[in-house]
Order: structure tokens, then sequence, then C-alpha cells
């Protein structure tokens, strides 16, 4: 549970990042890997492996939960880096007004 509402948080901070920017007077930004399609493909695709593998490969996964836990982690770390970068983007335009 903790790992989920991490990357849930860390999913409304992505966004928050990006409001942020605009409200301050940078164009919205929706780059990075951890965008919201990003973020929804990767859960989508470990929730599918996750119903349609067969449950020797779930276990031999290290238990019925590891491609849940890999998805959030990656969601997690994508997602850090995604705030980061647009951070720096809406940063740097500000700035120089690029």
């Amino acid at each position: 549970p903790t790992l989920g509402i991490a990357a849930a948080g860390i999913a409304v901070f992505v966004s928050y990042v990006r409001l942020v920017g605009r409200a301050a007077g940078a164009p919205s930004d929706f780059c990075g890997p951890m965008d919201k399609g990003g973020r929804m493909i990767t859960l989508m695709l470990a929730a599918l492996f996750m119903g349609l593998a067969p449950e020797n490969w779930l276990t031999a996964a290290g238990g019925n939960a590891a491609p849940a836990t890999l998805a959030l982690i990656l969601v997690c770390v994508g997602g850090l880096f995604t705030a980061a970068r647009r951070l720096l983007r809406a940063s740097r335009h500000l700035r120089l007004g690029e």
C-alpha cells in the first residue's frame, strides 16, 4: 500500500509542477517519460500481465505482486524524473523567455 500511495502522490506532484509552471507564465509542458499516458500504459501492462500470465510465471518472478511492485517503482522513479524535467524547462523558459 505504501508504494501505491507514493506513486499516486508523485503522479499528483507531476501535474502540480506543470500547473504551477503554467500559472507562473511558462507554457504547459507535457514532456517526460512518465506523463499521464506513460503512467497509464505502465500500470495497464502490469495489470494485464498479472491477469493473463500463468500462475507459475508470477510465483517465479517473486510472488503474485512482483509485476505490480515493479510497475509502481517505475512510476515513482519516472514520475520524479518527469517532474524535475518539467520544473527545469519551466524555470529556463521563465528566466530566458525561451
